[in-house]
């Protein structure tokens, strides 16, 4: 048995085979060992993002099929809401009772919503499926917790958060050229029974994982009020942000939605602050390193993930709207899978290396850094200075776009992992993840706007809907400026945290000892 610098905090991995062995025995196992677990998880993450980004294709597909936009959007949107809970409250499970049993029970669950959306006839059918498919939103927080358990050198556990959280960007990619190609010849509903069978594949790969035992309580010990009110108050928030353009922010439904989440978020910190065992452990955002991390995360997702929108847009509007590239949909999915595979798969290997050699912290820095350059140097005065028409331009900024973002992703999970107890893994991973999609929800809402600052009309005469450069622009300067701020915070956070070291930090250098 091996301590992880807290009481009852002890692992125990019981290979496939049935026979025990130490954390130490599977950290100092061949490299071939760590590469299969590594792969699995990495499978399991490409899923999770696969399905969330697949029917962004297909939207226009659903338009002619089932309604309006504002009621299709709730194809997206029911989603987002179950992934965010499901990462909240499925992140401290997997701490109590093992990652293995959740990660498979999600993909699996994923796999039963694929089936029900690729069956459906009705919208509200659809939805239902997308809402249950949501489920593989736990998959990252788990995936991390699992690969923590499992593996017992600090770098390779760093290398490999780094990977699965980085890999967003290329699975990202891959499921929008997979649309692309496929719903004209097969339709639609083949989306969903990839998705599925997908799933059901990385549910067997998964039962290979090593059952690890993590002796940090019972089913009994789990906060599951706390859970139900923090998934209920986020998705109550997150539906009144996403109605926000279609119904008014304004509007008694909106008004009604972002209120009641925010007195039901209200109700459980008051809750969570006088429980035993809270789903969320508000300790541990007095460490610096965690707190920053979790800052940087609402800037990321709030500015310098939501000026990804700026790219699908500027892609594929006319040039003659003095903005965009005028690319085909094919075209644009051609470019996105060669800029998420050819950068995005080496990039989060490049930064996990990174965290190793310079720190975590110092890794982040360096990723706001680069976003912010890309955002104000390449795009904002490329287009100023350059114009639309010449795709090397876009090119360039995708490669550095995808770079960056990686970089950030990959090195905020593993500030998160460094800054907690191994037994808070998972809660803390899906509380940053939780932190993101209320951002993100929230950054999308003001690009929007800013993009609505400057209409143009494709051409002389016509309807005035595509956004002219000036309000392109504008979103590039927004996103710029937000990821400028994540750089001196990351600097912030490392001065503060060499000033008060954490015990996480003293444990895992013990293991670290302990293991080599």
């Amino acid at each position: 048995m091996l301590s992880l610098g807290e009481p009852g905090a002890g692992y125990e991995v019981i290979v496939p085979g049935g026979e025990s062995e130490s954390m130490t025995a599977v950290g100092q196992d061949k490299s071939a060992t760590f590469g299969w677990i590594l792969a699995v998880l990495v499978g399991a993450a490409i899923t999770e993002y696969f399905e969330l980004n697949m029917v962004i294709v297909a939207l226009p597909t659903f338009y002619r099929h089932f309604g309006t936009p504002a009621e299709v959007g709730w194809v997206l949107t029911a989603f987002a809401l179950v992934g965010t809970a499901s990462a909240a409250v499925g992140g401290r499970i997997g701490d109590v009772i093992g990652y293995r049993p959740v990660l498979i029970f999600a993909l699996v669950t994923a796999a039963v919503g694929s089936l029900v959306s690729a069956t459906s006839n009705e919208l509200w059918q659809l939805i239902l499926g997308r809402a249950i498919q949501g489920t593989s939103g736990v998959v990252l927080p788990v995936a991390i917790g699992a690969l923590r358990a499992a593996v017992a050198d600090p770098r390779k556990q760093q290398v490999g958060t780094a990977v699965i959280a980085g890999i967003s960007g290329a699975a990202g990619a891959v499921a929008i050229w997979t649309a692309g190609h496929v719903i004209g010849p097969w339709g639609w509903r083949s989306l969903f029974w990839i998705s599925g069978g997908l799933s059901l594949v990385m549910a067997a790969l998964a039962l290979t994982l090593p059952r690890t035992r993590v002796r940090n309580g019972s089913l009994r010990d789990i906060d599951y009020l706390g859970g139900a009110l923090l998934a209920l108050g986020v998705g109550l928030f997150l539906a009144g942000v996403t109605q926000i353009s279609p119904w008014g922010f304004f509007a008694p439904g909106t008004v009604g939605l972002l209120s009641g989440g925010l007195i039901v978020l209200l109700g459980w910190f008051l809750y969570e602050r006088e429980c035993r065992d809270p789903i969320v452990d508000f300790g541990l955002f007095r460490n610096p390193g965690f707190a920053a991390s979790c800052l940087a995360m609402v800037l990321y997702g709030a500015g310098t993930n939501s000026g990804a929108a700026w790219g699908g847009a500027v892609a594929l509007d006319p040039q003659s709207t003095g903005a965009g590239f005028g690319l085909s949909p094919a075209h644009f999915a051609n470019i996105a899978i060669v800029m998420g595979v050819c950068i995005g798969v080496p990039v989060s290997l490049l930064a996990g290396r990174m965290t190793v050699r310079i720190g975590a912290v110092r890794t982040v820095a360096v990723g706001g850094a680069l976003a912010a350059a890309f955002y104000l140097v390449i795009g904002a005065g490329g287009i100023l200075v350059i114009g639309t028409q010449h795709l090397a331009l876009y090119v360039f900024w995708g490669c550095l776009h995808t770079a960056g973002l990686v970089v950030l992703a990959a090195s905020l999970a593993v500030v998160v992992v460094k800054s907690v107890p191994a037994g808070q893994t998972g809660a803390a991973v899906g509380v940053q993840q939780v932190i993101k999609q209320a951002s993100q929800s929230i950054g999308f809402q003001i690009v929007a706007v800013i993009l609505t600052t400057q209409l143009v009309a494709a051409r002389a005469g016509g309807p005035a809907v595509f956004p002219g450069q000036r309000s392109m622009v504008l979103v590039l300067v927004y996103a710029g400026v937000i990821s400028l701020v994540i750089a001196p915070l990351g600097w912030l956070a490392l001065r503060r945290t060499r000033q008060e070291p954490s015990e996480p930090q003293i444990a895992e250098e013990a293991l670290a000892v302990q293991a080599g």
